[in-house]
Parts: C-alpha cells; sequence; structure tokens
C-alpha cells in the first residue's frame, strides 16, 4: 500500500460511483462538488447544523428555578434525571450566573434534583463551587470528602479557589494540609497558588514596617520612618520638640564643644 494525493481519490471516487450507481453518477458526482469541497478557501458549500436543543432546555429549566425562587418546583423537572454530563454542568452553570440564587433556592433544587449526591465528577464540582459561592451548608462536608476521594487538579483546582474567594481560607488550608500528602506534586502547586490570596491578606496587617501592636504603652516608643524613636517615661512633649531627620540623629547634649561654638557664631 501507498499513499495518494487528492486526485487519485477524485478519480477513484468518480470510478467507484460510476461502477455502484450507473445510472445516476453523473448527478451524484456533481451534487459532491469535490473541487469546491477541496480546492477552494473557506467553509464548506453545505452547512452542518450541529445545534441540539440540549443545553437549551438545561438552561431553561434553570431559569424556571429561578422565576420560582425556591417556593415550588418547575413540572418539567424530572428532565433533570435523563440529562448527561454537560447538560448538568449548563444547568449549574445558568443558576450560578443568576445573582438572585439563595441557599433557600439551592435546597429546593437539591430535594427535588438530589445535586449533592450526583456521582457525576463534574456535576457535583460544579454544584459544590456554586454551594460554596451561595453559602448553602449542605455542600461543605461533601466537598471536604470529594477533595479527599481523588486527586484530578479539574476537580480540586476549582473547589480550592472557591473557598479563597468566598472567605473560607482557614476551611481550605485546613483541608490542604490533610490531604496534601495524598496529592500530586503538581496538584499541590496548583492549590498552593490557589491559597496564596490567603497569605496576602494576613501580610497586609504588617506592609510598611513594625506592627503598632507590637509595642506596649510602658515602651512610649515612636515609629518614624523605618526606625523606632525610644522617649524616656515622662519625657517633656510640649511643642518646642524637635524632630531629628535621618542622617542628623545628633541630640543638643551631645554636641561636641567646636560644634556649640560654630552654632553660636550663626
Amino acid at each position: 500500500q501507498q499513499a495518494i494525493d487528492q486526485r487519485e481519490f477524485k478519480t477513484w471516487y468518480k470510478e467507484w460511483v460510476e461502477a455502484k450507481f450507473p445510472e445516476n453518477a453523473t448527478t451524484i458526482v456533481d451534487l459532491t462538488m469535490w473541487d469546491t469541497w477541496v480546492l477552494e478557501p473557506g467553509p464548506g458549500p453545505v452547512v452542518v447544523d450541529v445545534v441540539t436543543t440540549a443545553l437549551q432546555d438545561a438552561e431553561a429549566l434553570a431559569v424556571a428555578y429561578l422565576e420560582l425562587n425556591g417556593t415550588n418546583s418547575p413540572l418539567q423537572f424530572t428532565d433533570y434525571e435523563s440529562y448527561y454530563a454537560d447538560q448538568k454542568v449548563a444547568f449549574i452553570n445558568k443558576l450560578s450566573q443568576s445573582n438572585g440564587v439563595t441557599s433557600t433556592l439551592l435546597e429546593t433544587v437539591d430535594n427535588d434534583l438530589r445535586m449533592t449526591t450526583d456521582t457525576n465528577p463534574m456535576a457535583k464540582t460544579e454544584w459544590y463551587r456554586l454551594g460554596i459561592k451561595v453559602g448553602y451548608g449542605e455542600v461543605f462536608e461533601p466537598t471536604h470528602k470529594w477533595l479527599g476521594e481523588q486527586g484530578r487538579s479539574a476537580y480540586c483546582d476549582p473547589l480550592f479557589k472557591s473557598l479563597v474567594e468566598h472567605g473560607h481560607c482557614d476551611v481550605a488550608r485546613e483541608w490542604f494540609t490533610e490531604y496534601e500528602s495524598f496529592y500530586n506534586s503538581y496538584v499541590v502547586g496548583q492549590v498552593k497558588r490557589a491559597l496564596e490570596p490567603c497569605n496576602n491578606e494576613e501580610n497586609l496587617a504588617v506592609e510598611g514596617g513594625a506592627n503598632p501592636e507590637e509595642f506596649g504603652d510602658d515602651h512610649n516608643e515612636t515609629l518614624v520612618g523605618n526606625e523606632v524613636i525610644s522617649k524616656e517615661p515622662g519625657a517633656d512633649d510640649g511643642s518646642g520638640d524637635e524632630v531629628l531627620e535621618e542622617g542628623n540623629k545628633t541630640s543638643p547634649e551631645n554636641e561636641s564643644e567646636e560644634e556649640k561654638s560654630s552654632n553660636a557664631v550663626r
């Protein structure tokens, strides 16, 4: 066997059609539009419609839940049972895009569709992320368990990020400490980067120098620039006090006789 180019393939195709469909071979070959498909630039002459209503149906179900706002269940909610993974994700993402999602609404959805116990990894990950965002307490322990059952970055990274983004740094750090030895090095690196904002928040308190809380009232210390200036207890704080600039820290008491004389002349 050897490879053939498109011209040889075109010849073979024409001969095959003529052998199989001798009565209307010419019509079939013409309808094939070989030169248009193979030689001309741009999209093909026939547009293949691959759009299905599946994702639209999933999003429509989410909208129906949003409109009812947890007061009732949509008539077609049982359709969810036949959804494939991408449909389930589309349904959850549509909910997540709305500002009107509440814990009450998620509780209604969960009661109808058993979302928290869904076994599909894509669906449960997105549902847990939405629950963390809204503060739906039922998802936190299942999320904890799920993070320890698998170590795939596609599931672990977004969940840790959601915990951090929505104010659960302590929980995220605790769970990561628990599972770090279970994760591979790549996932460990991903999660550590996800936790960085937590460390940044803690560093804000000490940026720019010493922390004032480190100094008690008895120390009577003042931070000037990056230097701590100490004063003896009972020192005069009157308006006549002078502030010594950086690099000119000699006090009048410690001036040499030569310096005092020079100052007197000036």
